[in-house]
């Protein structure tokens, strides 16, 4: 973090007995926010308002740092989309006989099928052509297939 000037001391009484604020360390800010997910989630939408410019100005070093930390994040929850949908597929494709009709089964694979391809139309290369390449074959074999009755 670049260096900031120190909060001016507060003349209050009644805050008299507050220690004075100081920034964290890199190491303290880091293992606040693997603390808990709502402290990066909350820390990332700072660091969007800052592109934004709410909160004034910013160099150049940080714009480019503060847009590195939004597209990762946003790639990350990109990735986590698809890994959801290819784990709903496999868990609906694979669920125990009874527990929905083989119709019921095909359709749900099917609109599984088409969420993810829409998830990663969203999604940033190249882990779209690598999940691309993983998921033309298996919806190829998912269209073909026809219910017995």
């Amino acid at each position: 973090m670049p260096d900031e000037p120190e909060p001016e001391m507060n003349a209050n009484p009644e805050s008299a007995d507050k220690p004075a604020f100081e920034w964290p360390s890199t190491e303290e800010f880091g293992a606040w926010l693997k603390a808990d997910p709502k402290n990066q989630e909350w820390w990332l939408g700072v660091i969007e308002r800052s592109l934004k410019g709410e909160y004034g100005e910013i160099t150049p070093e940080m714009r480019a740092a503060a847009q590195t930390a939004v597209t990762s994040r946003q790639t990350a929850r990109s990735l986590e989309l698809v890994v959801d949908k290819f784990r709903e597929f496999r868990e609906t494709a694979q669920s125990p006989p009874g527990a929905m009709t083989a119709e019921e089964r095909l359709a749900r694979c099917n609109a599984i099928m088409d969420e993810l391809t829409d998830a990663l139309l969203e999604t940033p290369e190249p882990h779209r052509s690598n999940f691309l390449k993983q998921l033309l074959p298996l919806r190829e074999r998912v269209r073909a297939l026809k219910v017995q009755e």
